[in-house]
């Protein structure tokens, strides 16, 4: 398993919100995050993880977010995520998107 050391993060009282809270980086940072004791508000798609029982087991509020959702859905996202302790201080995204094409040679 990878360590992740966030101990040069020293905000009293933080308030932390890793995206992809589900697997890889994501997992860890939150795992690392709630380990040390910050509130930790985690974000993932819903389809990305249908489970996150353990995660709000160990204090983790959940908030539901895609990237590739509009503007302005992610602008209410972000208010509602705000709204659960009044403020996000760190503030990880590792989460993306691709567009994938398909070039056609021509004659």
């Amino acid at each position: 398993m990878t360590r992740i050391d966030i101990s040069i993060l020293n905000i009293p009282d933080r308030c932390s919100s890793p995206h992809s809270f589900s697997t890889g980086l994501g997992r860890e940072l939150t795992l690392a995050a709630l380990k040390r004791g910050d509130k930790v508000i985690a974000t993932a798609r819903a389809r990305s993880c249908p489970e996150p029982n353990d995660i709000k087991a160990q204090g983790a509020d959940m908030v539901e977010l895609d990237v590739t959702d509009p503007l302005d859905k992610l602008n209410g996202i972000a208010k509602k995520a705000v709204g659960i302790h009044g403020r996000v201080d760190i503030l990880v995204n590792n989460a993306g998107s691709t567009v994938t094409l398909t070039l056609k040679g021509g004659e």
